[in-house]
């Protein structure tokens, strides 16, 4: 390699190093002291504008990133053709949500006259309690928690408004073997709101936290002038990162989430209680590396007691470090919905229980046969069963071979 190359390659990885930092730095709710100059420092240097606006908009972060900007009065430093897709982008955003919020309202309003039992679970129940702006915690859906004896009620009730139940064959087969129910409601001026009715917070025997305790310990908060309920900030913390996990550490936005969560409530959490209940649930590990990315990212404050408590075995410890993404910037987002691939077995590598672990591999390999055919597949002979699961397997194992 020449010299001159070897220069221009130096200079563009430091234009992408400055620009990572920079993305890291503007994706918080509010920036310290420290992180306002430290992104006036990385604006005075080389910054690969394309590859942050890229990030930013994959990354579901670009609205958090522009209002920095422009918060701290840095957006003078940011080149006109970029300040415009940037401001382009949250315009859309704050289109988007506006319509979107009117169909929520909708739905919380139907559900509570029919006195059913409403939790409202990451974005929605995020937006006042740590953005205090809808557009700075976009959300794509509406992930509702109701007790398990209301979900025919709440689907019957969803009905009524233009959200339909899905046929029943797929009903019974969400109730038996998930967690979540997911339903698309009427579009409205164009766009459609998708909402998911949880039961649960993951798969049966995923963990074990005690869901009448976190509906005893909820917090009321307003939506659209409407009293609803979501998780105390212990709780949220819990949920968000069973949430990281299902997303396979794909995705800056979930870690933002705790990061500002674990901010805005700076000595005021109960780390004692989330600490407790994350060894009975059997997410020491999950919660380990999911606040421990928080800190190394997004210098979250974790105390260093609450790491110490978490931090699983060196054998595992060297187990994650062959699974989990090293930098949230070099894995495609397209991987959190990939079916398998290295990332797939991060899942269960998180896990602390064993009985956990192995339920959770066994579903992986060996689902029910709905899930590989559809609820057709429930009639299925055991030769057709058998060789889907052959199918699947070979699928797979070719998917790791070629990663």
């Amino acid at each position: 390699m020449s010299v001159s190359s070897g220069d221009s390659g130096n200079a563009g990885g430091e234009a992408r190093d400055a620009s990572r930092s920079l993305l890291l730095c503007l994706s918080r709710a509010s920036l310290s002291a420290s992180a306002q100059d430290r992104a006036s420092q990385l604006l005075d240097g080389p910054v690969d504008w394309s590859q942050l606006l890229l990030w930013a908009r994959l990354h579901q972060v670009i609205a958090l990133v522009t209002q920095n900007l422009t918060r701290y009065g840095l957006e003078n430093c940011v080149p006109p053709q970029v300040w415009t897709q940037m401001r382009q982008a949250l315009h859309g955003i704050r289109f988007d949500l506006l319509v979107q919020f009117e169909q929520v309202s909708r739905v919380l309003a139907a559900l509570d006259s029919a006195a059913v039992d409403v939790l409202v679970l990451k974005g929605y129940g995020l937006t006042d309690l740590l953005y205090g702006d809808l557009a700075l915690r976009p959300s794509g859906d509406l992930d509702l928690l109701v007790r398990p004896d209301q979900i025919e009620l709440a689907c019957t009730v969803l009905k009524t408004i233009g959200i339909p139940p899905p046929p029943a064959e797929a009903f019974r087969f969400h109730l038996e073997n998930g967690y979540h129910l997911p339903l698309a409601g009427a579009e409205l001026a164009g766009r459609d709101l998708a909402v998911e009715l949880h039961w649960d917070l993951g798969p049966r025997g995923l963990n074990a936290l005690n869901l009448d305790e976190m509906w005893q310990r909820s917090q009321q908060f307003t939506v659209d002038g409407m009293t609803a309920l979501r998780f105390s900030p212990e709780d949220m913390l819990l949920h968000l990162a069973l949430h990281i996990r299902k997303h396979r550490f794909v995705g800056l936005r979930w870690l933002c989430d705790m990061a500002d969560l674990a901010r805005g409530f700076d000595g005021r959490l109960d780390w004692d209680y989330v600490l407790v209940n994350a060894r009975h649930a059997g997410l020491e590990t999950l919660l380990f590396t999911s606040l421990s990315s928080c800190v190394q990212l997004l210098e979250a404050p974790v105390p260093s007691y609450v790491l110490a408590w978490l931090q699983p075995s060196a054998l595992r410890r060297r187990v994650l470090a062959m699974t989990l993404p090293g930098d949230p910037f070099d894995v495609p987002v397209a991987e959190d919905k990939a079916g398998w691939s290295r990332l797939a077995a991060l899942e269960i590598v998180l896990l602390d229980k064993p009985d956990a672990m192995a339920r959770e591999l066994r579903y992986r390999l060996f689902p029910p046969s709905e899930a590989l055919s559809g609820v057709a597949g429930a009639d299925s002979s055991v030769g057709q069963r058998m060789s889907l699961y052959a199918s699947r397997l070979a699928q797979r194992t070719a998917t790791l071979l070629r990663r």
